[in-house]
C-alpha cells in the first residue's frame, strides 16, 4: 500500500525541477528518456519553451553531427561518479540557429 503522506512522484519531480528555476546559467535535466526540464536560460538558449523541450530527447537539442556524442557524454555522466570532463558541442535552437557551448 502507498504512503498517503508522500506526494506523487509526478509533484516530487515537479519540486525538484523547480528548485533549477532559480539557477542563472542554463540548465537541462535529464534522466535517459525525454528532457525533464530546463530553466529559463536554457529555454532561451534553445530557443524553445519548456512544453516543446519536455517533447524532445537529449540529443534532439544537438546538431546531428554531435547528437551521439552528446548522448553517450550524459550516461556516462550518469553511469559515473565525480566531475565528468568538459565537452564541447553545438546546439540547435528552436530557429535553427547553432549554439556552440561546452558542458
Amino acid at each position: 500500500m502507498a504512503d498517503m503522506n508522500q506526494p506523487p512522484q509526478a509533484a516530487v519531480a515537479a519540486i525538484e525541477c523547480g528548485v533549477f528555476d532559480a539557477v542563472t546559467v542554463p540548465v537541462l535535466v535529464y534522466r535517459s528518456g525525454p528532457i525533464l526540464h530546463a530553466n529559463p536560460p536554457m529555454s532561451r538558449l534553445l530557443g524553445r519553451g519548456l512544453a516543446e523541450l519536455v517533447q524532445l530527447h537529449l540529443q534532439d537539442v544537438a546538431i546531428e553531427e554531435d547528437q551521439q556524442r552528446l548522448l553517450a557524454y550524459a550516461q556516462e555522466c550518469l553511469a559515473q561518479p565525480g566531475e565528468p570532463p568538459a565537452l564541447e558541442l553545438t546546439l540547435l535552437s528552436g530557429q535553427q540557429a547553432r549554439r556552440v557551448v561546452e558542458v
